[in-house]
């Protein structure tokens, strides 16, 4: 025999009666009827839409799990770029490094070009000067240009003055120390020679 409720049937339409037994006595139980979900359809490349199938959702869960963890790769990338601070510290200790570089770059080209060891020796040791230098400089670090400019005392040191009649008073005739600007911010003013006619 059937219990029925007219009660829960008007309170739930959604509900249906089943039969159960329990100790020989039968027991009204209700079942939820889910509703009919519409289907969920792609977009295929002609623009005919399609039924979700269980392998196009497996490949779409697939591709979401991949971009979350590019995602995340990103985001980790983005914590373990260094900051402007840290940069500017450690071209501030370049400087010298690059000095070291301009110098024997000065003295090779300064040799006699004879040696073709020594010729390879010294484009490869510029190569590799002008690959850190472009390093910097893609973070920011700029040369200051100074020779033949008039002199700029925010700019650069004044370390010999030098009668120059080819030159206007305070040309910049030469530098004895490159300067350098990081983001904005002078790390090191340029050591230079001006010309004074007077």
């Amino acid at each position: 025999m059937l219990l029925k409720s007219p009660k829960a049937l008007s309170f739930r339409e959604t509900m249906k009666f089943g039969d159960f037994v329990i100790d020989e006595k039968p027991v009204a139980v209700y079942r939820r009827e889910e509703p009919q979900q519409p289907a969920i359809r792609l977009h295929t490349a002609d623009g005919e839409k399609k039924p979700l199938t269980a392998e196009d959702f497996l490949s779409l869960i697939g591709r979401l799990l991949v971009e979350h963890e590019s995602l995340i790769e990103m985001n980790l990338e983005l914590e373990r770029r260094p900051t402007g601070n840290e940069i500017e510290g450690l071209a501030k200790k370049f400087l010298t490094v690059f000095d070291s570089f301009e110098r024997i770059l000065f003295l090779g080209r300064e040799f006699p070009q004879e040696n073709e060891v020594i010729v390879n020796w010294l484009k490869s040791f510029e190569s590799l000067y002008y690959r850190i230098r472009s390093l910097f400089e893609h973070y920011g670090l700029v040369e200051i240009k100074a020779i033949g400019k008039t002199v700029d005392l925010d700019f650069h040191e004044v370390v010999e003055l030098r009668p120059s009649p080819d030159y206007p008073d305070n040309t910049v005739l030469a530098e004895r120390q490159k300067g350098y600007i990081f983001q904005g911010k002078i790390l090191r003013v340029a050591q230079v020679v001006v010309a004074q006619n007077s």
